[in-house]
């Protein structure tokens, strides 16, 4: 929606070529031009990023339906393990699901301690465990860091996100002030009845009543855009 919105402003504007002008306004013209190509360029980084975020998301909500940690637990109580054995293999599990509930906020902190821990803990206790429990060790393992990179994936395409969307803004903010230049001086013209043609203005407002439909979507967007309050989702 927001691309056709555009590109429909481009064509208006490359149309608007044929009609007197006078120098500044065609420079105004040619500033609104190149200002749509970067709008257009801008909306298509939007709409890549944001695929980007949803595609990883949905990756993230397919680990979380595996359910691994419980399935290794399972598989650790049904081998033959002494008591101090199962409570190291558990505490490998335990701190797997803690990393997980960090793992949203992991990278927004700008620390990995927490994965660091579990490495630590990980090659620690996995030479004093039965070679038969290595297996399921490893794929928790790797199940674990697995999710905790696609968090990671997931917080550099949502900052990935805000970039392109910030870049839409100032392209709508740019096309809006041009707009409003052209608009000033036609009235100005039209005032002093050097324009006698009403098919200007109404081109001119054509593109300025498409930015202003640009601008209302994004706004209207960026409130309903799902947020992560307190662990939780939650709209705006």
């Amino acid at each position: 929606m927001l691309s056709n919105f555009i590109k429909h402003a481009a064509e208006l504007t490359q149309s608007a070529h044929s009609l007197p002008w006078r120098p500044e306004e065609q420079n105004d013209l040619q500033a609104l031009e190149r200002i749509l190509a970067d709008f257009q360029q801008a909306i298509k980084e939007m709409t890549l990023a944001s695929q980007n975020t949803v595609a990883l998301k949905k990756q993230i909500a397919e680990l979380d339906g595996q359910d691994a940690i419980q399935r290794f637990r399972d598989g650790i109580a049904a081998q033959p393990l002494g008591l101090s054995e199962y409570q190291r293999a558990d505490d490998i599990a335990y701190l797997s699901a803690a990393l997980k509930q960090l793992a949203s906020v992991l990278y927004q902190s700008d620390t990995d301690d927490a994965a660091k821990a579990l490495d630590t803990r990980y090659q620690a206790v996995l030479p004093t465990l039965p070679a038969e429990t290595h297996g399921l060790l490893d794929k928790l393992w790797r199940y674990t860091q697995r999710y905790v990179t696609l968090h990671q994936e997931h917080h550099s395409a949502m900052a990935t996100l805000k970039k392109t969307e910030n870049a839409v803004k100032v392209g709508g903010d740019k096309s809006s002030a041009v707009i409003k230049s052209l608009i000033a001086s036609i009235k100005d013209q039209n005032d002093r009845l050097a324009y006698g043609s009403a098919y200007i203005t109404l081109v001119i407002g054509a593109i300025a009543v498409l930015i202003g439909m640009l601008i209302t979507f994004y706004i209207v967007r960026q409130i309903s855009r799902p947020v992560q309050r307190n662990g939780s989702l939650a709209v705006i």
